[in-house]
């Protein structure tokens, strides 16, 4: 009897593992499950996580942060002294090239792609308030940047075709100013204060808002596993859904 009692113990202890084990499955299938996230987080994830077709998968935002930070430190040596107007010149290029002329996305071309991924979560059934205001301010405050960049454009075409020393150096240091304020903004009312209006901000201050989109949304927003970044699909008839594994079709955003 004693032996017939430890298989019965031994058997049930079995089975309450294997119960266990299950209710851990289960729970586990619910956890995941309830992580889906909502389209309008995929296209927020898109701007500041990830994207299927950035350089390195990188949000279009944080790839617009990039081509800042390069484009400043291309101004300062366009701008730096004792160069030729040749020289000077083929650094503007490059200058312009990383805000207007890359085909993976300049500045000005990454800036704008967040600015419509935003937009695409704004447009979702399940967009919050804070999304859809929040939309709108940022398509206004990124003119400033979009504005500079065209300047940038037009002054690089200048200091091409410039013979003069003198000219190709202004042309230079307007340059290094615009991408200054490109990325750190500009104080342009002088009230010490950057952001007032949105013809001051750069990348700093567009940061600063996409992080305040975040921190305000109810429920709260949590970063989007990239399975879900890389495979959101809108179809002919303009709804989004996640594509299942396996399945080809409408390209992914």
């Amino acid at each position: 009897m004693a032996f017939e009692s430890r298989a019965t113990m031994k058997s049930n202890n079995s089975l309450s593992a294997g119960s266990l084990l299950f209710a851990l499955l289960c729970l586990v299938q619910t956890a995941c499950s309830s992580t889906t996230p909502s389209i309008s987080h995929v296209h927020v994830g898109h701007a500041i996580t990830g994207a299927h077709d950035t350089p390195s998968k990188e949000g279009y935002f944080v790839l617009a942060e990039l081509r800042a930070e390069e484009a400043l430190r291309l101004a300062e040596s366009a701008a730096a002294a004792n160069q030729s107007s040749s020289q000077i010149a083929d650094r503007l290029t490059l200058v312009n090239k990383e805000v207007n002329l890359r085909n993976d996305y300049a500045l000005a071309a990454a800036l704008k792609e967040a600015a419509s991924h935003i937009a695409f979560a704004a447009d979702s059934d399940d967009a919050s308030e804070n999304v859809k205001r929040s939309s709108r301010a940022f398509t206004e405050a990124i003119e400033g940047v979009v504005s500079r960049t065209n300047l940038i454009n037009l002054y690089a075409q200048d200091a091409r075709i410039s013979t003069s020393e003198a000219e190709a150096e202004q042309l230079a240091n307007e340059v290094l100013k615009l991408s200054r304020a490109n990325l750190n903004g500009q104080d342009i009312d002088g009230d010490g204060f950057i952001g007032n209006q949105t013809k001051e901000y750069g990348i700093r201050q567009l940061r600063r808002d996409l992080d305040a989109l975040v921190t305000r949304e109810d429920p709260a927003y949590a970063t989007v596993d990239k399975w879900y970044l890389f495979n959101l699909i809108r179809l002919p008839s303009g709804d989004w859904l996640f594509r299942r594994k396996g399945s080809s079709g409408s390209s992914s955003y």
